[in-house]
């Protein structure tokens, strides 16, 4: 998976494209320590462009979760489709994230 990372205002805006799997664990690392160190009041997380997620990935977008729920921050999970989104569905991650 191929991961960027934008600030605009308080937002942190993360864009990810590719295959979202356990491999990509010191990514999801580096973004936690990122939360850890700044001040943003919204995370939101792109996946217009991710074609596949596995267990693993939900489990690493729930320790995501619960960092920003620690921090006040809101966790925004927008543009999943085809095989991301029927994951979140099946996952109920309606009840957990703002889904856009």
């Amino acid at each position: 998976m191929d991961m960027t990372k934008k600030t605009e205002g308080n937002t942190l805006d993360v864009t990810m494209s590719g295959q979202f799997t356990f491999h990509d664990n010191n990514s999801i690392r580096g973004l936690v320590n990122d939360l850890e160190q700044n001040s943003y009041n919204e995370l939101v997380i792109h996946f217009d462009h991710v074609e596949f997620i596995d267990s693993a990935a939900l489990g690493m977008l729930l320790l995501l979760k619960d960092v920003t729920d620690r921090k006040g921050m809101k966790c925004v999970l927008s543009g999943a489709q085809g095989q991301v989104e029927k994951m979140f569905n099946l996952s109920k991650f309606s009840a957990l994230f703002t889904l856009r």
